[in-house]
């Protein structure tokens, strides 16, 4: 029946995704910037964010990042991400913790009789580091340490991401390899693959105010999928943004909510040297997400 739990909540992580990978958590990342675009800027990543997208992108901007996250997800899990940043001229790095956690979950045998609560509790250490060999394009490589356990069980793993971006201009482009890696120490006895996932996206001023993004993933356990992403700044310290994962379409259950799925919202604040993001995610029927981040940017 333990078994039998730790599927069902590997599931419940990729709320409706097709799951038959290990860490799905990895899959929960992105700060809220990036999440109310729709999961997109794999194109133009850059401080904090591109510790979870595109690792070529820790080197810009131009000056240090530190950031923390908090998601509050569907089913009373929470998690969340601390990173900091720091670019050069020619390089740059990037260290961050990322966690969750899965609160008290119902443990129950075969006939459903109450045996008390158990927990699940996910955490990665990673860190990233960028270069620029010649103007306008980005290298960059990160490294994760996986760690996880789900009642008495434990698992362990690392993996790497691999990316590249080209900025010209008002244009962006970027490719990534995500969670490249291996699952080092098994739940129990069978191993599972990581999320890996390859994924390319472009960027794109169109003018001060308005900012588009596009994202092609195709992950190891799923079908190829797109996401959209838009940034529209009414004022230069306010922007509105909202973004569509075509992976979330799968959520609909033929309701009136069905119009909402695959869609994210969010906005951010600037003051100074802070910048306060948000974003909102419906999952239908599984509930919505909300997520926080809180940036400081340093001279």
């Amino acid at each position: 029946m333990r078994l039998f739990t730790l599927f069902l909540f590997s599931q419940l992580l990729i709320a409706g995704e097709v799951g038959t990978t290990g860490f799905n958590f990895l899959k929960l990342s992105g700060g809220a910037k990036e999440i109310a675009m729709g999961g997109t800027c794999l194109g133009s990543s850059k401080g904090v964010g591109a510790l979870f997208l595109n690792p070529a992108g820790v080197i810009q901007p131009d000056k240090p990042q530190a950031s923390i996250t908090y998601l509050s997800y569907v089913a009373d899990i929470n998690s969340g991400f601390l990173g900091y940043t720091r670019p050069s001229e020619r390089m740059g790095y990037g260290i961050g913790i990322a966690y969750l956690n899965s609160g008290s979950m119902k443990r129950t045998d075969i006939d459903n009789n109450d045996l008390g609560t158990f927990s699940a509790q996910y955490l990665s250490l990673q860190t990233a580091l960028g270069i620029k060999p010649s103007p306008g394009i980005l290298l960059g490589t990160g490294i994760k340490f996986l760690y996880a356990t789900i009642d008495t069980f434990w698992s362990m793993g690392g993996a790497m991401d691999i990316g590249g971006l080209y900025i010209h201009k008002a244009l962006s482009m970027g490719i990534a390899i995500q969670n490249l890696g291996l699952q080092v120490k098994a739940f129990d006895e069978e191993k599972d693959p990581l999320p890996l996932n390859l994924g390319i996206g472009l960027g794109y001023k169109l003018s001060e105010e308005f900012y588009i993004s596009l994202d092609i993933n195709k992950p190891i356990d799923n079908r190829p999928n797109l996401k959209l992403g838009m940034e529209w700044r009414l004022h230069k310290n306010f922007a509105l943004r909202t973004g569509y994962d075509s992976m979330r379409q799968d959520l609909k259950t033929q309701g009136g909510s069905d119009i909402l799925a695959g869609f994210s919202f969010g906005m951010g604040i600037e003051h100074k040297e802070i910048t306060l993001d948000y974003a909102y995610t419906p999952y239908l029927l599984l509930g919505n997400s909300h997520r926080i981040s809180l940036s400081f940017w340093f001279k």
